[in-house]
Formats: structure tokens, C-alpha cells, sequence
């Protein structure tokens, strides 16, 4: 027992215990990220799909894509790059592998590609000269559209006024499944003095409906011919006043003119005086007059 117990602590505080850990976790994190890798079918290497836009391209979503795209939205960019094994069967190792499409379904754009046509192309990874291995990416039209905002889809929007909501547009399939690719999408609202839109993001996948003023507005996001649309409703907010002095002039201290107060209280002073006085001469009465100024000093 001794002997195991022993073993048992060499090994915990060992390197390879701490290594093995280390291993374990980074496996787990693996295992929480979208796997956008796919092996070439010449078995020579690996094309993986490159999140070149960030937050735009629901091929790179971890929420929504869990791994190399089965379909990339006809008029989207998108790119891809190729990475070969460490051991190259004939030796032709590359440290660029030079990506090109097998058809006019997908061309050239920037840094990256186009998808232009529905259907298969093949994405070939080679030298130059020599394909070393090749892919196939499929093209589909966009069928749809998907708008959620906030939590999920909502055919109305309740914002109070300084209140913003994010909203997020994908393209869908014919099936309703959604479309790798970045398109870009065009954003209007109704009455911008009660809501407006801001994207967020260059191609407006993202955006930020605010409350402006009470009332009501319709925002419509569009791309090509599909067009969404959702009604917004902004009410007033629940704490409008955020100035928590209260006004001189309320109702709990209405005579705050202290002057006025003071006119009646000599007022009534005077007049008692006058009823103190009513067998005396006026002049006895001024006199009383001066002897409540005396009791002022």
C-alpha cells in the first residue's frame, strides 16, 4: 500500500502529471470551438475555412456552425486556405500552397473568393503547377432570411426610450438551414424620431434598434430580394426623471414665498393691534405699530 501511495505522489507531483492536465484542457477547449478543418481528398492535407470577418460570416459562429461550411450563400465572400501534412508523400512540400477554383461558380475576390453560382466547385490546392490535393465547396441561393433580436425571434419589439436592442440577420437555405458566407444587407426604419438602426458591423448582419421617442416604427432589413420586417414599439421609460432633487415649488411646501408669510403675519399683527386699540385715538394705534417693529430690532 505504502508503495502505491507512493507512487501515486511521485506521479502527482511529476512533469508528466502536469503535462497530461494540460493536454486534457486544451482538449476540452477544442471541443468547445467549431472544427472548420476538412481533410483534402488526396489525403495530402487539410483546407480549413478562414474567419477573415469577424462576427459577419456565419461560417465562423460557433452558435450557429460546427464546422467546415456544407453550403456558402451564392454572392458571398469567403476563403479558404490549405495547410499540407508534415510528411508529403513525393516530397513536394509547399510553404504556400497556392488555392484556385475548378469552375467559374466561384471566383477570385481580394484576398479571398466569391461564391457566383449555385452548385459543386472544386478547390484545388497546389504548387502552381502540381495539385497536391482539392476540396469540394457547394454554392446555394439564398432562400431566406432569419431575424432575431435579443432573446430569439420576436415579431415585435418592446424598447422604452434610450433603450437599445441587437438585432442579428442570417441567410437561409432552402431547407432553413443557415449559409456560411459574408453578404451584406441593407437596414431602413419607418420613423427614425421614434427608432433608428445602427449597424454594428460592416456588412449590417448586426445591428442596434434604439428607442427615440414614443410611438411606433417598422425596421426592415433586406438583402437582394428577401426583405424582413418587425414592428417596433417604444414607450416611455420607467424612470424618466433622473434628477432626484425634488422642485422648489411642490405640492408638500407650497408657500416657499416667504415674503408673502410675512406681509400677512404683519397683516394680522396690525390688525390686532387695531382690535387691541379700539377705545384709543389712531394715533395709539400707530403707536403699537412701532413697538412690534421694536420687538423685530
Amino acid at each position: 500500500m505504502d508503495t502505491i501511495f507512493g507512487s501515486f505522489v511521485f506521479w502527482r507531483n511529476s512533469p508528466l502529471h502536469q503535462i497530461a492536465v494540460l493536454g486534457l484542457v486544451m482538449f476540452a477547449l477544442q471541443g468547445c470551438r467549431p472544427n472548420m478543418t476538412r481533410s483534402g481528398q488526396m489525403g495530402n492535407g487539410s483546407f480549413k475555412y478562414v474567419c477573415s470577418y469577424t462576427g459577419e460570416d456565419l461560417g465562423c459562429d460557433p452558435e450557429l456552425a460546427w464546422g467546415f461550411p456544407d453550403a456558402i450563400a451564392v454572392g458571398s465572400e469567403f476563403n479558404v486556405d490549405y495547410a499540407e501534412d508534415s510528411i508529403f508523400g513525393d516530397g513536394l512540400g509547399m510553404e504556400q500552397p497556392v488555392i484556385s477554383a475548378s469552375s467559374a461558380r466561384v471566383a477570385p475576390w481580394g484576398n479571398g473568393f466569391q461564391m457566383v453560382k449555385p452548385g459543386y466547385t472544386a478547390l484545388l490546392a497546389s504548387n502552381g503547377e502540381i495539385v497536391i490535393d482539392f476540396t469540394h465547396i457547394y454554392g446555394e441561393d439564398v432562400a431566406g432570411l432569419d431575424l432575431s433580436c435579443g432573446e430569439g425571434n420576436q415579431d415585435q419589439i418592446e424598447l422604452q426610450i434610450g433603450e437599445s436592442l441587437s438585432c442579428r440577420v442570417a441567410p437561409l437555405s432552402q431547407q432553413g438551414e443557415y449559409l456560411a458566407g459574408r453578404l451584406t444587407f441593407d437596414w431602413t426604419e419607418s420613423d427614425p424620431l421614434v427608432a433608428t438602426v445602427v449597424n454594428d458591423t460592416l456588412s449590417g448582419n448586426i445591428a442596434d434598434v434604439k428607442g427615440i421617442a414614443e410611438g411606433e416604427a417598422t425596421i426592415t432589413v433586406s438583402q437582394g430580394q428577401h426583405t424582413l420586417q418587425r414592428q417596433v414599439t417604444v414607450l416611455a421609460s420607467s424612470n424618466p426623471d433622473t434628477d432626484t432633487t425634488p422642485d422648489i415649488n411642490t405640492d408638500t411646501n407650497p408657500d416657499v414665498d416667504s415674503g408673502t408669510d410675512t406681509d400677512e403675519m404683519g397683516d394680522a399683527g396690525i390688525d390686532g393691534g387695531e382690535a387691541g386699540a379700539e377705545t384709543d385715538a389712531g394715533d395709539n394705534a400707530t403707536d403699537g405699530g412701532a413697538i412690534q417693529d421694536g420687538g423685530n430690532s
